[in-house]
C-alpha cells in the first residue's frame, strides 16, 4: 500500500501543548506509532512518502527514488516548522506521488472502462493544527489545490485523486484551558471545515486530537483499517428517476415477474461508498460515462469516483451456468446495502452508467446489478459486473447454446 504523510510545518506548529511538546513533535510521535503498528505485520509491503507544506520542491521529504526506513525516520526528525501552511499545494504533490506509476501502468485504464482488480490502494495521513491556511501572499481564504505544472495524464480525472485513494486529517487541538490554548469544543474554523470536507470526498475522515494519547490510539485504528481492508474502491450511487423513460427488463430465465420498488427506500444520492476488492482478477470493466467512436479526437476527462445508476426495479439475477462474472462486495454501512437487504433480499437491481451509449442514449444499457448475498459462509451485498447490455446477450447466448449440431446460427447473431 502506498502511505504519504503530509506534516503541516507552519510556524504555528511551534507552539506548545500543555505537556511542553509541540505541534510537529505530536505529529511526529504520531506518525511514529502508525509506523510501529504497521511494521508488526511482516505480510505488509507499504511504501512511504513523507512531505512537507513548504513552497519549494525541497518539500518532498521522501520520495519514490530515496526511500529507506533509515531515511525516513532521519527526514522525519529533522523536520522543522518555519513554512506558510500552504496545504493545497501539499495535498497536490502528495496525490501527483501516489499517481506516479499509474500513467504508465495503465492502472485506471481510461476511455476502456474501471477495473477495479486493477487498483494501486493509497492513502495520504495529513497532521496539522487547522490554523487559517496562508501562503506567499498572505492569507488564503479557502483550501484550493493548484492544477498548473501537472504531469501528463493528469488532466484525464477532474479530480487529483483517484477513486482507491483517501485522504485522512489529524487536527492537532490540545486541551487546555480557554483563555489561553485550543477549545476542543470550539466552533470548526472555515480552514478545519474544508479539510473535512475534502477527507469525506475521498471516502476519508478528519480527527481532532487533544491529547497524545488519542493520537496513538486514532493511529493504531487506522493502522489496523487498512491492515484488514486490502483493496477498496470508491463509488458514488445515484437513484435512477421514476420519470426517466426506460424498456422493460425481459426476465432472462422462469423467475417471478419483475415488481417496482418504492423509490424512497432509497435516497436520491449516496456518495463516496467503498467496494471491497479481496481479490486481484476480474474481467468485466465499470463502463465509462462516454463513448468513443471513430470520431473522437480526445478523451473526456472521467471523475475521480464513478457515478453508479440504480434502478429501483426488482429483476431476474439469472447467469447462465460457466459464464464469468465479477462480484465486488458493498461496503455494509451504505444506505444502498440496506435498502436491498430490506426491500430486494431475493432480486437484484439493475445498475447503469450514464452517458456510456452517448447523448441519444442517456441512461445506457445495464453493465449489471445490485443483490444480497446469503450462504452460509458470507452475507453481504455486492455489485455483479457482467457484460454490457447483458439481458440482451442472455436469451443469445441460450439460443446458441440450444440449437442443433452444425446448424448455422440465426441472422440477428
Amino acid at each position: 500500500m502506498l502511505i504519504c504523510f503530509l506534516v503541516d510545518t507552519s510556524g504555528s506548529m511551534n507552539m506548545r501543548a500543555p505537556n511542553g511538546l509541540s505541534f510537529l513533535d505530536w505529529a511526529k510521535s504520531g506518525i511514529e506509532q502508525f509506523l510501529r503498528f504497521r511494521s508488526r505485520d511482516t505480510t505488509v509491503r507499504d511504501k512511504f512518502f513523507l512531505i512537507t507544506c513548504g513552497e519549494s520542491d525541497t518539500a518532498i521529504k521522501i520520495s519514490w527514488t530515496d526511500y529507506s526506513q533509515n531515511a525516513f525516520h532521519e527526514e522525519l526528525k529533522n523536520l522543522k516548522a518555519h513554512d506558510h501552511s500552504n496545504l493545497g499545494l501539499g495535498l497536490k504533490r502528495a496525490f501527483e506521488l501516489l499517481n506516479l506509476p499509474r500513467f504508465g501502468n495503465n492502472t485506471d485504464n481510461y476511455g476502456l472502462g474501471r477495473l477495479p482488480w486493477m487498483i494501486e490502494p493509497g492513502v495520504v495521513i495529513l497532521l496539522t493544527d487547522g490554523t487559517a491556511l496562508s501562503g506567499p501572499t498572505g492569507v488564503v481564504p479557502s483550501l484550493s489545490i493548484p492544477t498548473h505544472h501537472s504531469p501528463p495524464g493528469s488532466e484525464l480525472t477532474t479530480e487529483p485523486f483517484r477513486w482507491d485513494q483517501k485522504l485522512f486529517t489529524y487536527i492537532i487541538k490540545p486541551a487546555v484551558g480557554s483563555t489561553e490554548g485550543w477549545n476542543p469544543h470550539a466552533p470548526i474554523g472555515e480552514s478545519e471545515a474544508n479539510l473535512g470536507l475534502m477527507s469525506e470526498v475521498t471516502s476519508g475522515r478528519m480527527f481532532p486530537i487533544t491529547s497524545m494519547k488519542g493520537l496513538a490510539r486514532e493511529m493504531d485504528a487506522l493502522a489496523n483499517q487498512l491492515s484488514r481492508i486490502s483493496g477498496w474502491a470508491v463509488v458514488d450511487f445515484d437513484r435512477m428517476n421514476s420519470a426517466t423513460s426506460m424498456p422493460p427488463l425481459p426476465p432472462a430465465s422462469a423467475q417471478p415477474p419483475i415488481a417496482e420498488v418504492p423509490l424512497e427506500v432509497l435516497p436520491a444520492e449516496c456518495r463516496n461508498k467503498m467496494l471491497f476488492i479481496r481479490n486481484g482478477q476480474g474481467f468485466w470493466p465499470i463502463p465509462e460515462s462516454y463513448s468513443i467512436d471513430a470520431s473522437t479526437a480526445m478523451l473526456t476527462a472521467r471523475t475521480a469516483h464513478p457515478t453508479i445508476t440504480i434502478r429501483c426495479v426488482e429483476a431476474d439475477s439469472y447467469i447462465p451456468k460457466g459464464w464469468p462474472f465479477d462480484d465486488w462486495e458493498l461496503d455494509p454501512t451504505c444506505a444502498v446495502a440496506i435498502a436491498i437487504q430490506t426491500c430486494c433480499p431475493n432480486g437484484c437491481w439493475p445498475v447503469y452508467m450514464q452517458g456510456s451509449l452517448g447523448p441519444l442514449y442517456p441512461m445506457g444499457e445495464p453493465f449489471g446489478y445490485l443483490k444480497a448475498i446469503r450462504s452460509p459462509t458470507k452475507r453481504c451485498v455486492s455489485l455483479f459486473v457482467l457484460p454490457y447490455n447483458y439481458p440482451k446477450l442472455w436469451p443469445l447466448l441460450d439460443e446458441l447454446v440450444n440449437q442443433p449440431k452444425g446448424s448455422t446460427p440465426q441472422a440477428r447473431w
